[in-house]
């Protein structure tokens, strides 16, 4: 008989000890859990990365702060469902289909479109949450880097005109002007200043559309700079220092402008 309890004292006791140790590994799975969640979520409010959470037809269905203000798009439209990931993906990206996709993709480059239709460079990184029926996607902003890879071949190609060019300072200025389209701008008009002139001397132009050359070549013609504007190319003779105009409003061109027809051709041949 006291074999008997002794034993069921110790089956108990065993029972007792196996839940202690239940109660262990559940402890150290919550704090593990606990600690992924707030990795993640540091990992969801940085600044730094986009991160997305799409269902298998593309819809976006979560994004951090991170994304929208990348993509230009706000919480509202979020909650409305109107973002989906093969809208805010260039096509020829693979990164626009997320169906078919293996569970894991190595991060790849492509192009994010924004609400307002302008696209930015992307590093893509593409995971499938297989249990969540979801795909989460993490994107990083890398147009500075483009931008900065960009100038230094801009800067190589600049040296290498400057090194084999011939003494015709023509020929130079309009390889130049060739090298700034399309990288930087749509057009490039240079000017050449002689020492006390008040108006420059058009030496070069290059245009993203060669038909629209010869039209901004007689507008040059025909409308001179006015050397007393206070923007434009007079200025800058003027007060020898440099210009830069993110956007060119109504008013810059009435100022630039000789007259009424003048900002007419301007606006026709987009100058």
């Amino acid at each position: 008989e006291d074999e008997w309890v002794l034993s069921a004292i110790a089956d108990q006791a065993a029972v007792a000890f196996e839940k202690i140790h239940l109660n262990e590994i559940a402890a150290i799975a919550e704090k593990r859990r606990k600690e992924r969640e707030e990795q993640f979520q540091t990992l969801y409010d940085s600044p730094l990365i986009g991160l997305v959470f799409t269902n298998p037809d593309g819809q976006v269905l979560d994004a951090n702060d991170a994304f929208l203000a990348l993509a230009g798009f706000g919480r509202t439209e979020l909650a409305k469902g109107a973002m989906r990931w093969d809208t805010l993906v260039s096509a020829r990206h693979p990164a626009s289909a997320v169906q078919g996709m293996p569970r894991r993709m190595r991060p790849f480059e492509a192009e994010l479109i924004r609400r307002d239709g302008r696209r930015v460079e992307a590093l893509v990184g593409i995971a499938r949450l297989s249990e969540q029926d979801r795909t989460l996607a993490f994107v990083v902003d890398i147009s500075a880097q483009k931008r900065a890879e960009a100038s230094l071949r801009l800067l190589s190609e600049v040296s290498n005109v400057l090194i084999g060019t011939s003494l015709d300072y023509s020929a130079l200025l309009k390889s130049l002007a060739f090298l700034v389209v399309p990288r930087f701008a749509d057009w490039c008009a240079i000017e050449s200043i002689e020492e006390g002139a008040m108006i420059g001397q058009h030496v070069a132009i290059e245009n993203l559309s060669p038909s629209r050359v010869e039209g901004a070549l007689a507008w040059r013609r025909r409308f001179l700079p006015d050397p007393n504007a206070r923007s434009g190319i007079a200025e800058v003779i003027r007060t020898q220092k440099s210009q830069l105009r993110e956007e060119i409003p109504d008013t810059f061109l009435a100022e630039y402008a000789c007259d009424a027809d003048h900002v007419s051709e301007v606006g026709q041949h987009g100058l």
